[in-house]
């Protein structure tokens, strides 16, 4: 390996890493719009748990008080699934970015190698 190949391999290893804590736009726009649907569906399931409460108050054991009971568990349930979903999108994009930090330390290890077995034959010259 030459020198201008060796230079022109650490060269865009550099160029990879100052990117490295950039979140990519479609990842970013991703995550901004499920948060922010999470957000609204909580704000509109905590305005039932309101009612859920009214009515617990009032009517006890009415099938109302009931059914809402089990439609804030269920709306409940659909919320803690997509705020899953964004912890997936989180990781998935710390997973891709731990492989470019293993593909840069296998770069540079090849740079390194390549560097030390050219002094290995100066020396022997």
């Amino acid at each position: 390996m030459n020198l201008e190949i060796v230079h022109q391999k650490l060269k865009e290893i550099s160029v990879d890493m100052k990117t490295i804590h950039v979140m990519s736009l479609e990842d970013d726009v991703k995550i901004s719009k499920q948060s922010q649907s999470i957000d609204s569906r909580n704000f509109a399931n905590t305005l039932k748990a309101k009612r859920y409460r009214d009515l617990l108050t009032k009517k006890p054991n009415s099938f109302d008080t009931i059914y809402e009971a089990l439609a804030i568990h269920s709306e409940n349930t659909y919320i803690q699934h997509d705020k899953f979903k964004l912890v997936q999108v989180f990781l998935e994009d710390i997973y891709a970015r731990f492989e470019r930090v293993g593909n840069a330390i296998q770069g540079i290890n090849e740079v390194i190698a390549a560097i030390s077995d050219q002094l290995i034959l100066e020396k022997k010259k």
